[in-house]
């Protein structure tokens, strides 16, 4: 987040969805301008994200707008996919993909039993709700990027090193032409 802010010099109107990340962005990114982060504030849906993002870029078409989601945010409202492709709107989804309902899985390390049988997006059906989301029992979430083979006219890269991330923030960003999206694996 950080890095998209200093790659657009804090001028991007930014968008979220609901959970972790829209904390992530509030501390992460140096906005230069008032009314650049639509945000929930935590009290909206999941999904809140991508809708929002495109309403922003109709009130602003010439900035650039990033929706920074969730991996179990994103999906509840990726229909909205055809919207962004069919009107050609250059929107940039980041999605923080971490394979957990994160901010439920914080909440219940932090005072539940540890256990996450719930908010573990992969779960296979046999995973025992003690497994404590390890990798033991989890699948990988739907592919992000598979969504390129739905819509014409959207692109999508998976960033899996760190050392990835200038490259591809770097044309991410230059295209001004098509939708993106992002999958961050955290």
């Amino acid at each position: 987040i950080s890095e998209l802010s200093e790659r657009t010099s804090g001028g991007a109107i930014i968008t979220t969805g609901v959970g972790q990340h829209p904390m992530w962005v509030a501390q992460g990114y140096r906005f230069k301008e008032p009314r650049s982060l639509v945000s929930s504030g935590g009290l909206g849906t999941m999904g809140f994200g991508l809708p929002a993002a495109i309403g922003a870029y109709f009130a602003n078409p010439d900035k650039t707008i990033i929706n920074i989601d969730g991996d179990g945010s994103f999906p509840m409202n990726q229909q909205e996919l055809a919207t962004i492709v069919r009107e050609k709107i250059p929107i940039k989804n980041f999605i923080l993909n971490n394979r957990f309902l994160g901010l439920p899985r914080q909440w219940t390390d932090s005072f539940g039993s540890g256990g996450h049988f719930v908010d573990c997006l992969g779960r296979m059906p046999d995973c025992a709700p003690g497994c404590h989301g390890t990798n033991d029992c989890r699948n990988e979430n739907p592919s992000f990027t598979g969504f390129t083979s739905v819509y014409n006219g959207l692109k999508a890269i998976s960033v899996t090193e760190q050392g990835d991330w200038k490259d591809v923030i770097d044309i991410v960003l230059r295209d001004k032409e098509f939708p993106w999206i992002v999958d961050v694996q955290i």
